[in-house]
């Protein structure tokens, strides 16, 4: 959740977007902020509604326990601060500067990130 909850807010700050399923299967990338206020939780999902129906927002999720493990092991010697790629979570932004005041203010405001 703690991971999730940076992702979602750097994505509010700078207009990134999220894929959400449709329940008939089809996909889009939707606007974070746009959707947010509208956001509810079922189980370990987040869904919205709207003119076009519920909608499923697709986060991925973390890297499982086992591989990161295994991980660790064998590329790291055992080096666990290696690890840098837990969060696997993807934002989707409309222009390289987006992505660019993204990385700078993850850098400082979320340096263990």
């Amino acid at each position: 959740p703690m991971l999730r909850r940076k992702v979602q807010d750097l994505a509010l700050r700078y207009r990134g977007y999220f894929l959400c399923k449709h329940l008939n299967g089809d996909a889009e990338y939707v606007l974070w902020k746009s959707l947010a206020p509208h956001a509810y939780v079922r189980g370990d999902c987040f869904f919205f509604g709207g003119d076009s129906g519920e909608r499923q927002v697709m986060f991925t999720g973390l890297k499982k326990a086992e591989r990161a493990i295994q991980k660790v092991v064998r590329c790291y010697g055992r080096n666990v601060s290696h690890l840098v790629d837990i969060c696997r979570e993807n934002i989707v932004f409309d222009s390289v500067s987006d992505l660019r005041y993204v990385c700078l203010f993850a850098c400082a405001h979320y340096p263990r990130c």
